[in-house]
C-alpha cells in the first residue's frame, strides 16, 4: 500500500491500542505522531458496553487524548443509522450505555415500537430473551443488532458477545438479523464522513480479520492488520494490505511516508 496517500486513520482500539486495560507499547507515540502531522483518526469499536465519552475518558486514563466525536462506537454508529433511516422510536435488548447512546440521538424508547435494537447486556436474563422473541415474532416488527461478534476476549477467558444474542434470536424466530457494526461497510464510510476524507485516503488498522480487514476492503479502505490482538481463530479469504507485528511498525511505516518515502 502506499502510505504517502494516507490523509486519515481508522483503527480498532482493544487489541490495537490496547489489551486487558492495559496500554500497548508504542500506542501513545501513534498518536503522538498523528498529532505532529495534523492527520485525523477515528476509532472505530464493535463494543456497544460503553459510550464515546466513556472511551475518550478510559483513553485519557492511558494518556492518549481523542475526542469522543472521533470515537465510533457499534451503539452509537447504531444510534444514527437509526436517525438516518426516520426510525424516531425504539425498543431494546441491551446495556445501560446503548440506550444512553440512542436517547442522546433524541430517539424515543418505547415498549411498543416496531423497530427492536439488539446489543449484549451482561445482566442479560432468560425473560429478556424470551421478551425479545415475541417483539421479533410480531407482525410489521423491524430489527436491527449493534454487532455480530461471538465472543469478546476477558481476563481468563472470553465472554459471549453480541452475535451469540443474535444467533439464540434468528434460531428461535427464523429472522434474519442485520448488524451495524463491523464488518458492515456502513460503519466505515460513516467513521470516514467524520475525517472529511475518501476511502482511498484513508487505512484502517485492526487485529481482526473477519471485522476490521473484511469490513475496510468493502468499504474500500486500505487495510493493515496487527498481531497483538484477539487470538480467536477466524477463517477468511480477505486479507488485508499488509500484517505487521504491532502499532510501533504502523508508526514506523507513517513516520516514513511523511517524511518523503512510500510504498510498503
Amino acid at each position: 500500500m502506499e502510505w504517502s496517500r494516507v490523509r486519515g486513520v481508522l483503527l480498532d482500539l482493544d487489541g490495537v491500542i490496547y489489551r486487558s486495560g492495559a496500554v500497548l507499547p508504542g500506542a501513545r507515540e501513534f498518536f503522538r505522531v498523528l498529532a505532529e502531522h495534523g492527520l485525523p483518526c477515528c476509532a472505530l469499536t464493535n463494543n456497544a458496553r460503553a459510550t464515546p465519552e466513556a472511551y475518550e475518558r478510559k483513553l485519557a486514563g492511558m494518556g492518549i487524548e481523542l475526542p469522543a466525536a472521533r470515537i465510533v462506537t457499534a451503539g452509537s454508529a447504531t444510534a444514527e443509522w437509526l436517525v438516518r433511516h426516520s426510525h424516531g422510536r425504539f425498543a431494546m435488548l441491551g446495556s445501560a450505555p446503548l440506550r444512553e447512546c440512542l436517547l442522546a440521538r433524541g430517539l424515543e424508547e418505547r415498549a411498543d415500537a416496531d423497530m427492536l435494537i439488539i446489543g449484549i447486556d451482561a445482566d442479560l436474563a432468560y425473560r429478556d430473551l424470551c421478551g425479545a422473541v415475541n417483539h421479533l415474532l410480531r407482525p410489521g416488527t423491524q430489527a436491527v443488532a449493534t454487532n455480530a461478534d461471538r465472543l469478546i476476549p476477558v481476563a481468563g477467558g472470553y465472554e459471549p458477545e453480541c452475535g451469540a444474542i443474535i444467533a439464540f434470536l434468528e434460531y428461535a424466530t427464523g429472522r434474519l438479523i442485520p448488524t451495524i457494526g463491523k464488518p458492515n461497510p456502513w460503519i466505515f464510510r460513516y467513521a470516514l464522513e467524520q475525517l472529511g476524507i475518501a476511502p482511498g485516503q484513508a487505512v484502517m488498522v485492526g487485529d481482526t480479520v473477519d471485522t476490521d480487514i473484511v469490513g475496510a476492503r468493502a468499504a474500500g479502505v486500505p487495510s493493515v492488520l496487527v498481531e497483538t490482538g484477539s487470538p480467536i481463530p477466524r477463517v477468511t479469504p480477505v486479507a488485508p494490505a499488509l500484517r505487521l507485528p504491532d502499532i510501533r511498525a504502523v508508526t514506523e511505516r507513517l513516520t516514513a511516508a511523511l517524511g518523503g518515502t512510500g510504498t510498503a
